[in-house]
């Protein structure tokens, strides 16, 4: 690549990366009242989202940034994070128990889902009350200032960046356990791999103005990111309705405590299922042929469509 040339695919590159970080910046203080309303179904979703692809941003960009100032930002977005998570939490689960209670003929199970939701619906009152008193303290209303500022610093050490050392780790991560994954269930794996293909996702969104076309490689992640979490959300749920339909029996409520206990196998067939669903995404997949689709991708080989397509990395969701 010529100097000219160079210089072109560092001023897109430096645009792009621009671009998104001001927009993060910006949904995450336009959804702060909604999110501490709860007037929008996915306030509290888009900011978590903003939230974390800005901490990805530190991330991937840690060689070319400040970093006492990436510090203290990288603090205030994971405060942030850790506010948003909980709130987040109960609000998926509150969708996953009404989608239980809607499919149950039995009376029984309708009002053990009924108190379930009673007490999560409390706890949702209370996140929600404490958002207004974090917010305040993180200074919502900088970040997109913070933003556009990083991104300028960030666009002065592009010409040090090197995607696929960025990227090597992160693929690593995401599917180095893949072929131990699709033999046997692992729920704190595939979180990992939930984690992991996520970080991996936000990297390649940052850096695809590197790419010859990063769009199969980010629909994989977006089928793989999905799947994956839905395993997560039932994975939690249930471990919270055995233990609770376990308390409840030891303290002489059997009835109540079965019900619920039952409500949690219910979940665990839906936990199983998103990991056969899981199996069948990573089938032929792992580190390895990830990371050769992502430097075909990165060198512009001509190759590259035929070696996406022996991946199955089709241009799915976008």
């Amino acid at each position: 690549m010529d100097a000219r040339t160079q210089t072109t695919a560092h001023g897109a590159l430096a645009e792009h990366v621009a671009r998104l970080l001001v927009h993060r910046a910006e949904t995450i203080r336009a959804n702060r009242q909604a999110a501490i309303a709860g007037t929008e179904a996915e306030a509290v979703h888009d900011m978590r989202v903003s939230a974390r692809r800005l901490r990805a941003a530190l991330s991937v960009f840690a060689g070319q940034l400040p970093a006492r100032e990436a510090r203290r930002l990288d603090r205030r977005l994971k405060r942030l994070l850790g506010q948003l998570g909980a709130t987040r939490e109960v609000e998926v689960e509150c969708r996953l128990l009404e989608a239980l209670h809607d499919a149950s003929d039995d009376r029984v199970e309708r009002a053990a889902v009924e108190h379930v939701l009673e007490h999560h619906v409390r706890r949702l009152r209370k996140d929600r009350a404490r958002l207004p008193r974090v917010l305040s303290r993180l200074e919502i209303d900088d970040l997109p200032r913070h933003a556009s500022r990083l991104a300028a610093t960030i666009a002065l050490g592009l010409g040090e960046l090197d995607p696929w050392a960025v990227l090597a780790p992160r693929v690593e991560a995401a599917f180095g356990d893949a072929g131990a994954l699709r033999v046997e269930e692992s729920v704190d794996g595939l979180h990992g791999m939930r984690l992991g293909v996520k970080r991996l996702r936000y990297a390649i969104e940052l850096l695809a103005p590197a790419f010859r076309d990063a769009d199969p490689l980010l629909a994989r992640c977006r089928d793989m990111q999905e799947v994956l979490g839905d395993h997560h959300d039932a994975a939690v749920l249930e471990s919270r309705l055995r233990a609770l339909g376990a308390a409840l029996d030891a303290r002489g409520r059997a009835v109540l405590g079965a019900a619920i206990s039952t409500l949690g196998g219910r979940v665990a067939a839906r936990r199983e299922a998103c990991w056969h669903a899981v199996v069948v995404l990573v089938d032929g997949l792992d580190a390895a042929s990830f990371g050769l689709a992502i430097r075909a991708a990165l060198s512009g080989d001509l190759a590259h469509q035929e070696r996406v397509g022996l991946l199955g990395l089709t241009t799915r969701n976008q």
